[in-house]
């Protein structure tokens, strides 16, 4: 069920997946490891957390928490998760971004990513927030037709920060779909909905407490959302 804001929630395993099977959310993004701002979860993660979610699920694909700038291997290494994750899982697409070292767009490697995504669709994630020049980015990235969705918080910590930032790209008017998150709450996510209007709003720790998934929060978060 889709509704007026599309909600997606950060998982990390497959018991939080069909926690979320009850049409409060309406697709995930797995991830392991939070304190790293999201890494690759293992393929076995992945295969499972797709079989029983009963929404979209985007994986992220990052091999390390350092940066958001890879080298030969490591693109090997993201190139086999990509081709097992299209190959081998109900994935719905992937969570994927890298910078070059002068913290531009990576382009060849985006490139590269976008020529074997096959049926999966491609979030580009928050490395346009560290990246050099963020309205630079975002122009790069709207040159790519396989680049459906940007993940961003408009080059700020918190996207209540960037709010001048997310409003200036999403008045570009491209194909790309501004997925707004970082830092959201039910604290401040009306007012983020109020200065924005997005279509897209992402959770993590927002709807968590003590680290586990809320119910009271994300029943809160849909009424604000629906």
């Amino acid at each position: 069920m889709l509704h007026q804001i599309l909600l997606e929630v950060i998982v990390t395993n497959a018991d939080e997946a069909a926690l979320l099977n009850n049409s409060l959310v309406d697709r995930l993004e797995l991830i392991h490891d939070f304190s790293l701002g999201g890494l690759s979860p293992s393929l076995t993660v992945s295969r499972e957390v797709c079989e029983v979610s009963a929404v979209p699920v985007n994986v992220m694909v990052r091999p390390h928490g350092r940066d958001f700038v890879y080298n030969a291997q490591e693109m090997a290494q993201i190139f086999a998760e990509i081709d097992y994750l299209r190959d081998h899982t109900m994935a719905n697409g992937i969570v994927f971004g890298s910078l070059d070292k002068q913290g531009l767009i990576n382009e060849a490697q985006l490139q590269a990513v976008t020529a074997r995504l096959g049926r999966l669709e491609l979030t580009f994630h928050r490395a346009i927030d560290v990246s050099a020049n963020f309205i630079q980015s975002f122009t790069t990235l709207s040159k790519y037709q396989g680049v459906k969705t940007v993940l961003t918080s408009g080059h700020f910590d918190s996207a209540i920060d960037g709010i001048a930032n997310i409003k200036q790209a999403k008045a570009m008017n491209t194909h790309i779909n501004i997925l707004v998150g970082s830092g959201l709450n039910l604290d401040n996510v009306s007012y983020l909905i109020e200065q924005v209007h997005p279509s897209e709003i992402h959770l993590g720790s927002g709807v968590r407490t003590s680290g586990k998934l809320d119910q009271a929060k994300m029943q809160q978060l849909r009424l604000i959302t629906a």
